[in-house]
């Protein structure tokens, strides 16, 4: 019988430099010159928008495993593309 793999998951602060750093490290997003805002409903969940740099215009939701109930159901943070 083989081991299944498994993958340590990154655990980020539940603040606007975790949201970040979770982009900066799982991602190929330039993370200078974006604004954070964490979202009011939602724990662990962050709306990133990018006001320069090569990705201005985008905006991306973060949901940090460990604080989002959706990303530490699944077992790993997320993001998506708005």
């Amino acid at each position: 019988m083989t081991k299944p793999i498994t993958k340590k998951v990154t655990t980020y602060p539940d603040t606007a430099a975790g949201a970040l750093a979770c982009l900066k490290g799982e991602s190929l997003y330039d993370v200078s010159g974006a604004v954070v805002v964490p979202d009011p409903f939602g724990k662990g969940v962050w709306s990133v928008v990018f006001e320069s740099g090569k990705d201005k215009g985008a905006r991306v939701i973060v949901y940090l495993y460990g604080h989002s109930p959706s990303a530490t159901r699944d077992g790993y943070n997320d993001f998506e593309t708005c």
